[in-house]
């Protein structure tokens, strides 16, 4: 184990692309996740960048070690499937 912190340089880089999205659910999907990203609660782990361009959503993550950018991945997916569900099947009373 190299003991390595997520402050150092990043060597686990990941890139979740979805695509094509229609307008109103890229928008739905980037404001939804832009607020964990923008107030990620443990930085030690690594950063995420997420961007909306030409009808595709890009989540980026990067890390120092595997485990953080592993972390990383699992919680923006099970974020962004939850997010997909919702918005093709809302809530109605």
């Amino acid at each position: 184990m190299s003991g390595k912190k997520a402050s150092e340089k990043p060597q686990y880089k990941l890139r979740i692309a979805v695509e094509p999205l229609e307008e109103k659910t890229l928008r739905a999907l980037y404001q939804s996740l832009l607020p964990e990203a923008v107030s990620q609660p443990d930085r030690k782990r690594g950063n995420v960048r997420i961007t909306a361009v030409d009808r595709r959503l890009v989540i980026e993550i990067e890390s120092a070690t595997a485990s953080g950018a592993r972390a990383l991945f699992n919680a923006y997916i099970y974020l962004l499937l939850t997010a997909l569900q919702v918005i093709k099947e809302p809530v109605t009373k």
